[in-house]
């Protein structure tokens, strides 16, 4: 998804020196259309690409931690059913991280679509939706294959057993 980020160290830097009450009238040109963007926005008003201003105290008073709202923009898509099926129950863009994405694939893949599934539910009932859900359906994941690691398993080869 695209989306705005600017860095307002950055931009005064390049402007050279702006005095301190005037520091929250510093603005930015949106990316997609070019519309001048001020501190006090979220989105273009013109195109509607979210925008985050980082650095910027007016902005981070009236949004919140910019780096909360990156991760909202940032989310990694999933690649098997039931990490969609993840994404859509606790109501967020991805998974946080390309390993957290990773980590719950090998979780469905080792363990199956049941296994997942009930853990979707468990977790859902217990946090809701939400990044906690999403952190914590990875976690029992995670912790569910460090608990229960693959055995070696040895085939017969010329009629001897042996490693794959």
């Amino acid at each position: 998804m695209d989306y705005n980020l600017f860095d307002l160290d950055k931009i005064v830097a390049g402007i050279g020196h702006v005095p301190r009450n005037e520091i929250d009238d510093v603005k930015s040109k949106c990316i997609v259309c070019g519309r001048w963007i001020t501190q006090e926005e979220d989105q273009c008003l013109t195109c509607n690409t979210p925008v985050v201003w980082v650095n910027s105290y007016m902005w981070k008073k009236s949004y919140g931690n910019p780096r909360i709202a990156l991760s909202k923009l940032d989310g990694v898509e999933a690649s098997t059913v039931t990490g969609q099926e993840l994404i859509d129950k606790c109501n967020v863009v991805g998974f946080p991280n390309k390993k957290a994405e990773q980590d719950w694939a090998t979780y469905e893949r080792r363990f199956g679509l049941e296994a997942a599934r009930s853990t979707i539910n468990y977790v859902f009932n217990k946090t809701g939706p939400g990044s906690g859900g999403m952190a914590h359906a990875v976690a029992a994941a995670r912790r569910r294959m460090r608990e229960n690691p693959r055995q070696r398993t040895t085939k017969v080869t010329d009629g001897k057993a042996g490693m794959w």
